[in-house]
């Protein structure tokens, strides 16, 4: 459906040669000319495109900066120029550092049409509380059809069959659980889905448990809207669980190691809740999770993630402002600026936006533009990171906490991989796995649980490469 950055051609890397789907191969060089101030005057892209699969076949692409966007197509086996005239000045400076972008279609027009319609079809139905026009499709409960297409795209993308287990769920004591344990949460979702295939991660959110006063509670940062409260809070432990059955989740409880354990500072924990009580969900820092590398998933690589910005910031500016202006005018130390002005001042600065988006997201920035309250931004894993760095269980590391996906928290050594449940019924359920399903008729696995010791800057810097999404050793 989305497509494929192949590369770029501008001054400095004035020629590009790739093969295709139609094309096998296709030769694009750049050419500009320029004015008596040494100003780009006009870019001419010369496109040979060469050994075609068949007569009738065709490739379609998008040419694009971070300032307009323009759709070709490929018909013929004959050379053919596309020209850029009276480039604004901004325009000039964007084109100079990164170059003009060439995204190409994977497949043909019925294909793609055909690749969004299913996409469409994983957020109909439980991605919102009941609604009264779309009552048959909204609520928390996965409709089938969502079910069907989403599972679909997870297992094509993550390279995970996803299995059905024969016990749906039991009763799970509350003893189980310390404070500090995670309940780690699968659910079929279009929203869940895309956070999984973002990071390479087997489960799309994250809840931390624990004991306020001798009644255990869930902490969590929670944006889905079929959850009944959102943002940065705490539930009851036996409230969350009616709640998780009826979103169709699936939930494993994942336990500190004995060491993790007793370095929990369940006193601080307590205090850093009641700072960030009420924060909305991080939606300022839910992309920069993802992207650490210039070497990511063809999906949404940072070159992609600001070509999709730049065509939602057309239509969707406010939208724009919060997942991406916003976090890049921190980066930057500027105010206001929007998606194009901020390519001309990264510019200036020699700062491709590739370089601006993929900078590590710090902690402590404060955000603004989403209710209830401004204030740091936190998705779901980074904020039980940012509790566990409070708890003393970092202690001595130089750690940023938006820079830990889902997958990032189930691998750390925190975790007790060699943990044996005394629960009776997870015994039975969860043979020889160190942690407990006890929710959701999907089996849930965790590859490389509890095997990765925390080092200071850690998922800095981590590629994103499906299908296997390989991590390498100290990113």
């Amino acid at each position: 459906m989305f497509p494929f950055m192949v590369g770029a051609v501008s001054a400095e890397l004035p020629r590009l040669e790739f093969s295709w789907n139609c094309f096998k191969r296709i030769i694009v060089e750049y050419e500009q000319e320029l004015d008596a101030n040494d100003e780009i005057k006009e870019i001419i892209l010369k496109f040979d495109p060469q050994e075609p699969a068949s007569l009738l076949c065709y490739d379609w692409f998008i040419l694009w900066s971070h300032h307009f966007w323009k759709v070709e197509y490929i018909f013929k086996q004959e050379t053919f120029h596309i020209k850029f005239k009276d480039l604004p000045v901004g325009v000039k400076h964007d084109i100079r550092l990164n170059g003009i972008k060439i995204n190409m279609f994977c497949g043909g027009f019925v294909e793609t049409a055909a690749s969004i319609s299913a996409f469409g079809l994983m957020f109909v139905g439980g991605e919102q509380q009941h609604h009264e026009v779309l009552k048959p499709f909204s609520g928390p409960h996965i409709p089938m059809l969502q079910e069907y297409f989403t599972k679909q795209y997870i297992e094509n993308s993550v390279n995970w069959k996803i299995q059905e287990r024969a016990i749906h769920e039991y009763e799970y004591d509350e003893s189980n659980f310390k404070s500090g344990d995670v309940l780690a949460i699968l659910r079929i979702s279009g929203s869940n889905g895309l956070i999984m295939t973002g990071v390479g991660s087997t489960i799309g959110h994250t809840a931390m448990l624990m004991w306020f006063d001798d009644e255990l509670y869930v902490v969590e940062s929670q944006g889905g809207q079929h959850w009944p409260q959102l943002g940065c809070r705490k539930m009851k432990y036996k409230e969350w669980v009616e709640w998780a059955k009826k979103s169709d989740y699936n939930v494993a409880h994942l336990a500190l190691t004995q060491e993790a354990s007793s370095k929990f500072n369940l006193t601080a924990a307590k205090e850093f809740f009641n700072k960030t009580e009420g924060l909305p969900y991080g939606f300022h820092s839910l992309i920069y999770e993802w992207i650490d590398d210039i070497n990511l998933a063809p999906l949404l690589t940072a070159q992609s993630a600001s070509n999709i910005y730049y065509l939602i910031s057309l239509k969707f500016p406010e939208t724009t402002e919060i997942f991406l202006n916003e976090p890049l005018n921190k980066r930057l130390g500027t105010k206001g600026l929007n998606t194009g002005e901020l390519a001309i001042e990264a510019g200036k600065r020699n700062i491709s936006m590739i370089q601006l988006i993929t900078m590590p997201e710090r902690d402590g920035l404060e955000y603004t533009s989403i209710k209830p309250k401004d204030g740091r931004a936190y998705v779901c894993s980074s904020y039980i990171i940012a509790f566990y760095k409070e708890a003393g269980l970092f202690q001595g590391l130089d750690i940023e906490a938006n820079e830990f996906t889902p997958k990032d928290l189930y691998e750390l050594n925190f975790f007790d991989n060699k943990w044996v449940s005394q629960d009776l019924n997870c015994l039975t359920d969860n043979p020889d796995q160190p942690f407990c399903q006890f929710i959701g008729k999907h089996r849930m696995i965790f590859p490389n649980y509890g095997t990765i010791a925390p080092y200071s800057h850690m998922n800095e810097r981590c590629p994103m490469i499906p299908p296997h999404f390989i991590r390498p050793q100290g990113c």
